[in-house]
């Protein structure tokens, strides 16, 4: 809001959000980003890769952490960021609203009363079961559309996703869906800024699952797991989408990597 807009409105209090910072944060994260090429050995034939930088997938659920989903989306889409995400269809049907024709990744595990407006706005979901994905296909090919979907997998985070070791069944039944394309796969680290073993595990346990789809020529075109902590704290050259919350807005996941990369805080 301008100035006199607030005036007007007769507010007592507000928060000032620095666009500009965000806009130097999104940069400097795509230059670290930059510095990690895709690497799986079954797609590069165990050659040093050199595939485009990882690709952006701006976390902006919970109104952008409260900075404003509204101003925060538009500037990241004048900036061409290539993914949102958001917790749910609300959130989404919100962008589009304003216009936003970026692809939206819905973090939260979809329901099936959502399925119409999955469909009609073009989100991206994440499914969990196959009951979801049979239903959406089957509302999908009524109206000859074919729809991306990306897997949470369960890497030992103990909430939402499919189990690591049922992860490479449950793929294969989505690749029989006709109007499913399973576009991307990932995981979480919940524990990657004070268990640095378990966060390591975390991350063989996802590569070993996405190398095992490669060989039997279930591959998925976008792999991620590089939240602000993965980006900035661990190796993560086989993952080919980062997508960072926090760091959007100018905050350090860890104190020891301001040295790493400068951010500016935008409130």
């Amino acid at each position: 809001m301008t100035a006199k807009e607030i005036h007007d409105a007769e507010y007592s209090a507000w928060a000032e959000v620095d666009l500009k910072a965000i806009r130097d944060n999104v940069t400097a994260i795509r230059r670290l980003a930059a510095k990690n090429k895709f690497a799986l050995p079954t797609r590069y034939k165990g050659k040093k890769a050199m595939a485009d930088p990882a690709r952006l997938l701006a976390v902006i659920k919970a109104d952008a952490y409260g900075h404003g989903m509204k101003e925060i989306a538009q500037l990241l889409f004048d900036m061409d960021v290539e993914f949102f995400a958001v917790s749910d269809v609300t959130e989404g049907a919100y962008l589009r609203q304003m216009g936003i024709t970026t692809p939206v990744l819905l973090f939260e595990s979809a329901l099936l009363e959502n399925i119409e407006q999955i469909v009609d706005l073009d989100f991206t979901p994440t499914v969990l079961t196959i009951d979801f994905a049979r239903e959406l296909n089957a509302y999908a090919k009524k109206f000859k559309k074919r729809i991306n979907i990306h897997v949470n997998i369960d890497t030992g985070m103990g909430r939402l996703g499919v189990w690591h070791e049922e992860a490479e069944d449950f793929i294969k039944t989505l690749f029989t869906f006709s109007q499913i394309t399973v576009q991307g796969i990932y995981t979480h680290f919940p524990a990657a800024d004070n268990d640095e073993q378990f966060t390591k595990q975390q991350l063989e346990c996802f590569y070993q699952l996405v190398v095992n789809l490669d060989r039997q020529g279930l591959v998925i075109p976008y792999v991620h797991a590089a939240n602000s902590m993965g980006l900035a704290g661990y190796k993560t050259d086989f993952l080919n989408i980062v997508r960072p919350g926090l760091m959007l807005y100018g905050l350090y996941p860890d104190e020891r990597f301001k040295k790493r990369l400068k951010l500016k805080p935008a409130l």
